[in-house]
């Protein structure tokens, strides 16, 4: 979570990259009075499953979610990496306050 910005910022710096893919570009974003949660298999490779089938989760590399607040941050970065495109966008559309980043596998 992150409260006010450093002095003549619009925020503090926080680099959207794949640890596993160091070549693919990142993305870097200002952070203000929010949260970044993050959910990938890089550093813990296929650790999220997918409660309606047992199985890994495989169909996304990477997710963070900018948030109000660092545990639903935390939830739905998780969430995005089980939910299918359809679930995703119809959480967007209930949910336009957060800002989501996805990285298909």
């Amino acid at each position: 979570w992150a409260g006010d910005p450093p002095p003549g910022s619009d925020g503090w710096t926080a680099r959207l990259s794949d640890p596993a893919h160091a070549t693919d570009p990142a993305e870097t974003i200002p952070l203000a009075h929010a949260a970044l949660g993050s959910s990938g298999l890089a550093l813990q490779g296929e650790h999220i499953t997918d409660p309606r089938t047992g199985t890994p989760v495989r169909e996304r590399r990477r997710t963070w979610v900018r948030a109000d607040s660092a545990a639903e941050a935390d939830a739905f970065s998780t969430a995005l990496m089980v939910l299918d495109d359809g679930n995703t966008a119809a959480l967007a559309s209930r949910r336009p306050d957060l800002k989501t980043w996805i990285t298909p596998a």
